[in-house]
């Protein structure tokens, strides 16, 4: 039985498990990352260690909730926005060039490209593939487990966002999330020490609770 779960584990790639319990969800995500090796991208643009890059990257993120959501545009209409500012911007640029004012020896035909490297996409899909995997062979051995305190976190967990989805929209909190991913982890390295003794002091205080708990129980 181990063996043919083994091979079926490597059927399904890397991502296709459920979450080990020894591990968080952001160690779990940081393996995903690992595998697929672009965990070093990611962690310079969320740490910013290209200012200009990041902003860039968190600022379309906003942009485009602006015009979905506030503006209510739809998409043909945000792409044909899109299309029309290439061409206008590929039109300026030639002309520019053709008179000598600006990019000489360039070829603007692979400077201006405004859709995403084939290649990238499918990475993306990728990662969030083995993610909702993950997440999906998780809820599966959880509703499996004997460990009824892990069962009522994860409960209280889905509980918690079902409830979360139908007080706050989709919009906004994809838009909190961009946000969030955005600004707490450099936060966080910036005053690692700080939050590692709170964390710490919290989690202990927890563990005292959960025994005493458990020893009231068993005198009961």
């Amino acid at each position: 039985d181990a063996a043919r779960r083994g091979a079926a584990e490597a059927r399904r790639g890397p991502g296709s498990g459920a979450m080990s319990a020894d591990m968080t969800w952001g160690e779990t995500l940081n393996e995903i990352l690992d595998t697929h090796e672009v965990r070093d991208g990611v962690a310079e643009v969320l740490l910013w260690e290209d200012p200009g890059r990041s902003l860039m990257w968190l600022g379309t993120g906003v942009a485009f909730y602006v015009m979905v959501d506030v503006y209510e545009l739809g998409m043909l209409t945000i792409l044909g926005s899109m299309c029309i500012i290439q061409l206008l911007t590929f039109r300026v640029s030639t002309f520019m060039q053709d008179r000598g004012i600006a990019f000489e020896d360039v070829d603007l035909r692979d400077k201006f490209i405004m859709t995403p490297d084939p290649a990238a996409v499918a990475k993306t899909v990728e990662i969030f593939g083995d993610f909702f995997r993950i997440v999906e062979e998780t809820i599966k051995e959880l509703s499996l487990t004997s460990d009824y305190l892990r069962l009522g976190q994860g409960f209280s967990t889905l509980l918690f966002l079902s409830a979360l989805g139908r007080v706050v929209t989709l919009p906004i909190l994809l838009l909190g999330f961009w946000v969030i991913i955005f600004t707490l982890p450099v936060f966080y390295f910036k005053n690692q020490n700080t939050f590692d003794r709170l964390f710490s002091r919290s989690r202990q205080a927890a563990e005292l609770v959960v025994k005493h708990k458990s020893k009231k129980r068993h005198r009961d």
